[in-house]
Formats: C-alpha cells, sequence, structure tokens
C-alpha cells in the first residue's frame, strides 16, 4: 500500500472494512476512481477479484506496480545492478525549464533512463517504485527536498546533490514489498474513464467500491506535477484535457 503517495487516498485500514463486511471471498469488486489501486489491492488480499479504472497516468502506474505477482526480489536486484547506466543519448532540452529545478541535472538523466529501461522491459513493478522515490524530502528520494505529496518549489539556483538512482531504487523495494503465502484475488488495473464503463458493467460485478472524487476540490493533476512530468506528462496540450476530465 505504501508503493506512492496520492492525494485524498482512501486508508487502507477503512477499505479493509468495506471489502471485509460488504463482499466475500472470490466476489468481484469494481472501483471506478481507484487511484493508486488502494481498494483494488485491498480486495485482491482479501481473496476478492477487482478490476481497478482511473484516469490519472500516476495513479495508473503505481497502481499496476501493486498489481505485479510472483515477485522475487533477489533477482529484481541483481537485474538492477548489472543494468548499465549510459545516459549519453538522454536529453534534457524538451524536459520543461520547472522540472530541471527539482533535480541535479545527473540524476535526472538516469531517472530517466531507468524509466526507459523499464518501460521497455515491461516491468510495471519496478518503474512504479522508480516514480515513487522520484519525488520527496527524504535522503532515499531522488529530487532536491521536497514534499512527498505535493512539490513545493525548491530553493533558487540550487545545482542539488547528485543522487544515485541504484542504491535508493534497491533500499525502496526491499521496503515495499512484502511477499504474501496466501491466495491473493486477480487484479485488473487500466486506465480508462469511468462514465465509459458499459462494457465492464455488463460482466459480474458483486460489489461497487470506491472513494468518489471530491466534488472538484482536489486537483489531482497539479498535485501530483511533477511525478506526472517525470513520465511525459507536462505539456498543457496532455494536462489540461485531463484536468478537465478528473
Amino acid at each position: 500500500h505504501r508503493i506512492g503517495p496520492y492525494v485524498g487516498r482512501i486508508k487502507p485500514a477503512f477499505c479493509h472494512f468495506l471489502i471485509k463486511y460488504l463482499s466475500k471471498k472470490g466476489d468481484v469488486i469494481l472501483d471506478p476512481f481507484c487511484g493508486i489501486g488502494t481498494i483494488p489491492l485491498e480486495a485482491s488480499l482479501q481473496g476478492r477479484n477487482s478490476y481497478g479504472y482511473d484516469l490519472n497516468p500516476y495513479g495508473i502506474h503505481i497502481a499496476k506496480a501493486k498489481k505485479e505477482r510472483k515477485i522475487n526480489i533477489q533477482k529484481k536486484i541483481d537485474l538492477i545492478n548489472k543494468i548499465v547506466v549510459d545516459t549519453k543519448n538522454i536529453s534534457l532540452s524538451n524536459i520543461p525549464k520547472w522540472v530541471k529545478e527539482y533535480y541535479n541535472q545527473k540524476t535526472l538523466k538516469e531517472i530517466l533512463f531507468f524509466l526507459d529501461y523499464f518501460k521497455k522491459k515491461k516491468d510495471k513493478f519496478l518503474y512504479g517504485c522508480l516514480l515513487a522515490i522520484s519525488q520527496g524530502h527524504r535522503p532515499g528520494h531522488l529530487s532536491k527536498p521536497c514534499a512527498w505529496t505535493i512539490p513545493y518549489k525548491p530553493r533558487p539556483n540550487d545545482p542539488g546533490e547528485y543522487r544515485s538512482v541504484k542504491p535508493r531504487l534497491i533500499a525502496k523495494i526491499k521496503r515495499n514489498f512484502e511477499e504474501t503465502n496466501f491466495k491473493r484475488g486477480k487484479m485488473k488495473i487500466k486506465k480508462n474513464d469511468a462514465r465509459k464503463l458499459k462494457n465492464i458493467l455488463d460482466k459480474s460485478i458483486d460489489a461497487i467500491i470506491t472513494s468518489p472524487p471530491y466534488l472538484n476540490t482536489l486537483d489531482y493533476v497539479n498535485s501530483h506535477r511533477l511525478r506526472l512530468a517525470i513520465c511525459g506528462h507536462y505539456e498543457n496540450k496532455k494536462l489540461v484535457p485531463l484536468k478537465n476530465k478528473l
């Protein structure tokens, strides 16, 4: 549950209570506003099958990271250690100036290199973990000291210290993966508009459990603007339509 933050997310303990008393094992749970997948994951941990949908790309990346099964952590660590970091072809010319202000430039190139590598390898778990630590205030995070959730502006003219991705990513996956020996339900996570779910609603859904948007009182785009930018969603033509939908 702690892979990455999300504004206004429902608490896992509350999810646990709702799922336990409003459904039974084997049921199919739908969350049409799943965010980072808190409800679908908790449903899976309690032996329910779940569908999770959302429009926020950052939320979907984290939710898909939680969906991964049968992860061998030592193999993940070995994979990370074997990667030869080569950032000579990583250009920052298209990255907005405001994004670059949050990073040591060498660190930023490493982040983009690894994200591209994991995307090509379709490793959703490592992609989500790296995206999560791309912003934060602790030594294990990769940005200049910055809030774990909504990013406040860093100090001007501060180049920031170089922060190597490999050791921080390895520490992250060790913190956030817990092996479970009991049977988990299936999770299906997809980027989709909740208003266009006719096909899924035609299937057998036993319960809809969700934490719906807060009547436009929360800005799901601006609050996650830095992580959205890191995974390529920083142009107005991409963000404005997304903000209007969310």
